[in-house]
């Protein structure tokens, strides 16, 4: 996907609030997560750089991710109990919804679901930093292929 100037416009307001310099790879780097629908593994980061046609180790990613999740702009969660994922800055909070037939996700978007795990955290005396919600179903169109074969 080609960078919009838009999308530069962004990453390049991001580090400037962010008091960090304006480099290839940090915005390289920013845009990736950007255009991202999830959390990256740094080596999916790196691939996605190189896919862009520039030419970027996987050490400067890795430097880059660090610079940027120390100044705020970028979270970093660990994942499945191994994995340690990268998402820019108060994105993480997601409900996905996935179809077990199919896999489509959709990402649900609704201030409710977003305020019950507020409520919930307050309740047990935490703040709420960020929140993944999975939830699984059969979606629509599968439902329909099933009922087409009985």
């Amino acid at each position: 996907m080609a960078e919009t100037d838009d999308s530069k416009g962004f990453c390049v307001r991001l580090l400037e609030e962010a008091k960090l310099g304006v480099t290839l790879g940090r915005l390289e780097v920013l845009s990736v997560l950007r255009d991202a629908d999830a959390p990256l593994v740094i080596t999916e980061i790196h691939h996605r750089v190189l896919n862009r046609g520039v030419s970027f180790s996987l050490a400067s990613v890795y430097n880059s991710v660090a610079k940027l999740q120390a100044a705020g702009v970028v979270d970093g969660r660990v994942f499945d109990g191994h994995k340690k994922v990268y998402a820019l800055a108060g994105t993480m909070c997601q409900n996905r919804l996935t179809c077990v037939q199919c896999g489509r996700t959709e990402l649900v978007d609704d201030p409710e679901i977003a305020s019950v795990h507020q409520k919930a955290a307050s309740r047990l005396g935490f703040t709420l930093d960020n929140y993944t919600l999975s939830m699984s179903g059969v979606c629509q169109h599968c439902r329909s292929k099933s009922r087409l074969r009985k």
